[in-house]
């Protein structure tokens, strides 16, 4: 299982978790301001925001919201033990959405409980429906497990549900090669690069998957053009840290409230991963989950071997099916 890193902006899934869970807390009396925590969120500081909750837990040590929220602060911080308890206590407090079954289904994996992920998983889309985040865990907790065949079977949902995200047919062709189904991949490699051809690691994936199936002169010309993306990678993730100070201008403006103006701002900006999360959040705050998601698949896109960004994109995507 990928591990979530503390990333630039907490979760989104986490942050309308945190506004609700706090608003239901203030009719029993005083707690942290909203404005508080909601900085704290936006700053990605989730070990400040996991002490704040703890407090909001003391005086309220059975709230389901805010123990669902106080755990997935402990994931994202990576407190895998944590975590489950407190996501445990909110399910048996009846806190049963969307957002709290997979972060608990995400700690489980992360905790080496892998039957009791699977079984959460599967009731969890029985409860809810065959929403894309829990079909897309419910398939890469196969893949991972070398399950290539089941892994197949739910992997072709998600990408029926959403054909145009290059992390989808990744993993399906990840879970064809494994069950030997070897045109298959091919073809769900072909489809990665045709989404995004600069992402480095669907060209290496189709590269060795052109070699298996014999096309050895296509396989080399891939070969080629992965070694030119990685190492232009390379150079960007260098040149990513000197444009640091441009991107926070635009969480500057988002502060400010003057999403407009972070937009114009970032959209300028030359084409990183980093700006396309700030972008995200951007567009999440002018209320279009849509353009955030598209945004957070660019970054993953862009740079593949980042896990903080697979977490966002997740994030971002509980987001969406939640709402109306």
């Amino acid at each position: 299982m990928g591990i979530l890193h503390k990333t630039l902006a907490f979760s989104l899934v986490a942050w309308c978790l945190v506004l609700a869970s706090v608003a239901g807390a203030q009719e029993a009396g005083p707690t942290p301001s909203v404005n508080e925590i909601v900085r704290l969120l936006e700053q990605g500081e989730t070990e400040a925001a996991e002490s704040l909750l703890e407090t909001v837990l003391e005086r309220q040590p059975d709230a389901p919201r805010v123990l669902s929220l106080l755990g997935t602060a402990r994931y994202l911080n990576r407190k895998y033990l944590a975590a489950e308890q407190s996501l445990r206590r909110a399910v048996e407090l009846g806190q049963r959405d969307l957002s709290t079954h997979y972060y608990l289904i995400s700690t489980l994996w992360e905790n080496g409980r892998l039957e009791e992920a699977e079984t959460f998983c599967l009731a969890a889309l029985e409860s809810h429906g065959r929403q894309l985040p829990l079909v897309h865990l419910l398939g890469r907790l196969y893949l991972w497990q070398g399950r290539y065949e089941e892994a197949a079977v739910w992997l072709q949902r998600a990408t029926i549900m959403s054909p145009g995200s290059v992390d989808l047919w990744l993993d399906l062709a990840g879970a064809f090669d494994g069950a030997e189904r070897l045109e298959e991949a091919l073809a769900a490699y072909l489809r990665a690069v045709d989404l995004a051809p600069e992402h480095y690691q669907a060209r290496y994936g189709l590269a060795r998957m052109l070699a298996r199936n014999g096309k050895t002169e296509s396989a080399q010309q891939e070969f080629v053009i992965y070694r030119r993306l990685l190492e232009e990678d390379q150079l960007r993730t260098q040149q990513e840290g000197l444009e640091r100070s441009q991107i926070d201008l635009g969480y500057d403006y988002l502060r400010q409230g003057r999403v407009d103006a972070a937009l114009a701002h970032l959209e300028n900006l030359p084409l990183t991963a980093d700006r396309q999360v700030a972008l995200a959040r951007a567009y999440r705050q002018a209320g279009d989950t849509a353009a955030a998601v598209a945004a957070l698949e660019n970054a993953v896109a862009i740079s593949p071997e980042r896990k903080d960004l697979r977490g966002q994109l997740a994030a971002a995507r509980l987001a969406e099916s939640r709402e109306p």
